[in-house]
C-alpha cells in the first residue's frame, strides 16, 4: 500500500486534551467509529493522497517558500457534516481568519504545481473530533461545554499517514513561519 500524505495545522497539546476532555461527555463513542486521539487533531490545509518521495522532496522547498505571518485561531463551538441525527463527521469549528485562508490558498497553489489532484475551492477549517457514522442512538452532545480557546499558528506540517499506528498522524516535514 502506498503512504498517503496531507498537511495540516497541528492542535496544540493542551487544547487537544480540552476538546477530549468535552468529547468524552458526548456519546460520540457509542455514534461513531473513528475518535481522533489527542495527538492525532489537526486542521487539514490539503490532503495529497499517496507521492512519490522525489515529489515531495521538492513539494517542500516550494512550501518553504512561502511568505507568512504567524496568526491566531480561535475555536467557536462544535458543528457537524451531513445529516443532524447521523452526522458523518462531528468538529470544533474555528473562527474565520483571513490569515488561515490565505495560507490555504497559498499551499493549495504550490500542491497542485507538483500534483493532480481534485482539491475542493470550498475550504472550512475545522478540528475533527469523530467520524464514520455508526449507531442507531441518537446524537447527544447537549452536554458539550467548551469555552472559545485560541492559539498562535507559527508553522504547518506534512503528516505521514500510518492507519495502524497509534498516533496514527507522523510528522514528516515542518514548515515554519
Amino acid at each position: 500500500m502506498n503512504t498517503h500524505y496531507f498537511i495540516g495545522i497541528k492542535v496544540p497539546e493542551m487544547i487537544g486534551r480540552s476538546l477530549i476532555k468535552a468529547r468524552e461527555t458526548t456519546n460520540m463513542h457509542k455514534t461513531h467509529k473513528t475518535l481522533p486521539l489527542a495527538e492525532d487533531l489537526h486542521i487539514t490545509l490539503a490532503y495529497l493522497a499517496a507521492v512519490d518521495e522525489n515529489v515531495l522532496k521538492d513539494l517542500i522547498a516550494s512550501l518553504n517558500q512561502i511568505k507568512w505571518d504567524a496568526f491566531s485561531l480561535t475555536t467557536d463551538g462544535l458543528a457537524h457534516f451531513g445529516n443532524d441525527e447521523t452526522p458523518r463527521v462531528v468538529f470544533v469549528a474555528l473562527e474565520e481568519k483571513d490569515e488561515l485562508m490565505k495560507l490555504q490558498q497559498a499551499i493549495v497553489q504550490k500542491v497542485l504545481d507538483f500534483l493532480e489532484l481534485n482539491i475542493s475551492r470550498d475550504f472550512h477549517a475545522h478540528i475533527t473530533l469523530a467520524k464514520k457514522w455508526m449507531s442507531k442512538e441518537k446524537c447527544v452532545y447537549d452536554s458539550f461545554n467548551l469555552e472559545k480557546q485560541s492559539f498562535e499558528v507559527r508553522d504547518f506540517i506534512i503528516y505521514k499517514i500510518n492507519p495502524a499506528s497509534t498516533p496514527r498522524y507522523e510528522h514528516f516535514a515542518r514548515i515554519n513561519v
